[in-house]
Order: structure tokens, then C-alpha cells, then sequence
């Protein structure tokens, strides 16, 4: 492990933080692949559930509670 002194002398005191970002950057982009090949497939489901429902719904209503 490099001591502050060290990596001051050698100047490594930024890379820690470059390589965090670079590994934040780098998730950041898979989780908005993912969740944009995932939001079309959920969009159709849900589509799909709802014409599936509403002719359902609106067939018969259930009568008023009185």
C-alpha cells in the first residue's frame, strides 16, 4: 500500500480517484443499457395487461353499493 508520502513524492495521489470514477462511469452506462432494454419489454407487457383488461371493465360494471 502506497503511504501518503510516497504517492505524494510520486505524484499517485489523484489516481484513486480517477479509477473510481472511471468504475462509476463504467456502471452508470451498463445500468442504462439495461434498464433501456428492460423498459421496452416492461412497456409491452403492460400494454399488453391493460387491452387485456379493459374490455373486461368495460363489459359489465359492477352495481352501486347502496
Amino acid at each position: 500500500m502506497i503511504t501518503f508520502r510516497k504517492a505524494r513524492k510520486t505524484g499517485e495521489t489523484g489516481q484513486g480517484l480517477v479509477e473510481y470514477a472511471l468504475i462509476l462511469a463504467t456502471i452508470a452506462v451498463v445500468a442504462i443499457g439495461v434498464m433501456s432494454l428492460l423498459g421496452v419489454k416492461l412497456s409491452v407487457l403492460l400494454g399488453r395487461t391493460a387491452d387485456a383488461i379493459a374490455p373486461l371493465s368495460s363489459e359489465e360494471s359492477a352495481p352501486p353499493l347502496e
